[in-house]
């Protein structure tokens, strides 16, 4: 179906996506602009929605991109409005164009568009602009993701989709999270014999979140839950991982997560302070990488 759209926005907005991370430029490079307090000022957002608004009377896809890329640097949820409409746009480099800028905009309002258009499922079943989607929905890090991220689209078994729906989960940093990468997330089913497809994704998203490795065998992290998440929690702190398992974490997020803000809703007992109550005075899920095996619950 990816050959029914025009290559020249399709190409546009893949260099929307790669270009900012080749660069290592911020995630939200005007947001975060000191000479900009508070974000952009009035007379920004009406220029950048009257840019995006003419842009959409255009007929070439390559200015449409570029119109959509810069205005997703504008952080305002009045830009958001506007851009929206691309979520949709029956051209997939305006579409993927459009995703890029909502996961760079850490806007609640941006999140919010981006969970409706999973949730719609519309213009989103090709495999790249569905694994766009969900890796932008996972850059939020943002819990309420999970049941979207969970639910899927039901007969896409895609494996970058699939993918890109484990590393999303993997950086958002909740209890959810984990309760679905052991045991809700469908894996699909494997020829006799063989481990569950993507069960070293799998891992490497799950020793991210829990500090601790349970290799690549489901029924072992299954077992490490049962008897871990009484009392576990979730650290805001990523921990330190194997080389192997950084390097498939690096591998599928490169510096995407550069620039985003962490999320300040993590488990944490209300009035406790990180790291209180855990060994060594660190936080669950920081340290030292806890080897594959059985593990106690307080790991």
């Amino acid at each position: 179906m990816l050959s029914m759209f025009r290559p020249a926005g399709l190409l546009a907005a893949l260099l929307v996506v790669v270009a900012p991370l080749a660069l290592g430029a911020p995630a939200s490079a005007q947001a975060n602009d000191p000479r900009i307090p508070g974000g952009p000022t009035p007379d920004q957002v009406k220029a950048t929605v009257d840019e995006v608004r003419a842009a959409e009377r255009s007929s070439k896809v390559d200015e449409r991109v570029a119109v959509i890329g810069r205005a997703g640097s504008v952080e305002d949820p009045d830009v958001v409005r506007a851009l929206e409409d691309g979520l949709y746009d029956k051209d997939a480099g305006v579409q993927l164009a459009t995703i890029a800028a909502f996961s760079r905009m850490q806007t609640p309002e941006a999140l919010v568009a981006l969970h409706g258009l999973a949730r719609t499922r519309r213009m989103v079943r090709d495999g790249l602009p569905l694994a766009a989607l969900y890796r932008a929905i996972g850059r939020h890090g943002d819990r309420s993701s999970v049941e979207v991220l969970l639910a899927g689209v039901p007969g896409v078994t895609d494996p970058e989709v699939v993918r890109a729906r484990i590393y999303a989960l993997g950086n958002i940093r909740a209890r959810e999270a984990v309760q679905a990468l052991v045991s809700d997330l469908d894996l699909g089913t494997p020829p006799a014999g063989q481990e569950l497809p993507l069960m070293e994704d799998v891992r490497v998203a799950l020793a991210r979140l829990t500090g601790t490795d349970q290799s690549a065998d489901r029924k072992h992290w299954q077992d490490w839950w049962d008897r871990a998440k009484g009392d576990f929690q979730i650290s805001p702190v990523p921990p330190a991982l194997p080389p192997e398992l950084q390097g498939k974490w690096d591998a599928f997020w490169g510096s995407d997560l550069a620039g985003m803000r962490p999320k300040s809703d993590v488990d944490l007992p209300t009035g406790r302070k990180d790291g209180e109550g855990a060994p060594g005075g660190k936080p669950p899920g920081t340290g030292d990488m806890h080897p594959p095996g059985p593990v106690s619950p307080s790991a």
